[in-house]
This record gives C-alpha cells, structure tokens and sequence, in this order.
C-alpha cells in the first residue's frame, strides 16, 4: 500500500492533479513509477510471487477455516481489489494519452529511489517467515501453504485484472455502457 500511495504522490506531482480524468499514458514519461505502481498492483491483487499473495493467502485460509461466509466474501472482495487497482493501474499509465506539459521529469532520486526499495520489498517480502519472528505471545506462527487452495483466489484476482484490462486499458466507451446497462446498481 505504501508503495501505491508513493507512486500516487509521483504521478500528482507529474501532473498537478489528482484527478484520474487527467491522466493517461503516462507509462512513457514514468516509467519507474509505471513499472513500481505494476508491481504494487500485483502484489496488492495477491498475483504469486509478490508480497501481497501470501498474507491474501493466510486470510483466505483462516476465513475458509472458520467462516464459510466471511470466506465467500473475502473472495469476492479480493477479486474486485484486483479489478478496482488495475482499473487505477490502466486509467493512469495506458489508456488515453494525456497532454504532458512538463519539465522536471519523473522526480528527483529521493523520490525515485523510495519506489524501488518499496517494488524490490513487494516483489520478496513475502518470502520473509516473518511468522516466526513476530507474534502477540512470542510463539511462532505456523503458516500453511496449499496449491489446490490458491487456485481459485489466484483465478479470482486474474479475471478481475483481465476484467480491468479489457475496460480500462484502452479508451473505450466499454465502461460507461456496462455502467449504464446496471441502472442504479
């Protein structure tokens, strides 16, 4: 999250708005914060390897233990974060291309070299046992990883990102019309 509220603060900074109607293409004027807000979205998606898909994972296991429903809805959700963040992701690097009437480039190294620290962390943290250092009792946790069991959130948040591409990636009325066909839903 970090990272995606870094890589937010850069592309206001780029274009003196935080308006999304503002943006567009901006892949080839940002193309570390492109590549950094990718990594982010993927992680934040659960996408494996990134950091995001083994805590998604751990919750999703745990509700799925416990609560069927809260389980159910822990799904549903983690699909529609995938699609909501490459909606975000879309909108702001492809999409259509904006009218870029600045100078100062990317940003300075103070800003630039945060994005990359925070991708490098996201791309491998989740490797990190950190189970078994960190715990409310000094106990260390036990993590459980099932392939079977990550198939269908993996798919989830696929479709979602393949969803958002298919909306978002390109500028289209495909959006508008979906929205207007759903009334006041």
């Amino acid at each position: 999250k970090s990272l995606l509220f870094l890589g937010a603060g850069v592309v206001i900074h780029f274009i003196h708005s935080n308006e999304m109607k503002d943006m567009g293409g901006l892949r080839k004027y940002l193309p570390i914060t492109n590549l950094s807000f990718l990594i982010a979205c993927l992680a934040i998606a659960g996408i494996p390897p990134f950091a995001g898909f083994f805590s998604k994972e751990e919750i999703l296991l745990a509700a799925s233990h416990s609560n069927q429903i809260v389980y159910w809805v822990a799904l549903f959700t983690s699909g529609l974060t995938a699609f909501y963040m490459f909606r975000l992701y879309f909108s702001i690097f492809w999409n259509k291309p904006t009218e870029v009437h600045n100078h100062h480039g990317e940003g300075p190294v103070s800003m630039k070299l945060p994005l990359i620290i925070l991708a490098i962390c996201s791309i491998f943290a989740g490797f990190i046992p950190f189970g078994k250092y960190v715990s409310s009792d000094k106990t260390a946790l036990e993590s459980h990883f099932d392939i079977m069991f990550s198939i269908a959130p993996v798919a989830i948040g696929i479709l979602g990102i393949l969803l958002a591409m298919w909306m978002y990636k390109n500028e289209s009325d495909r959006a508008e019309k979906i929205s207007l066909s759903l009334g006041g839903l």
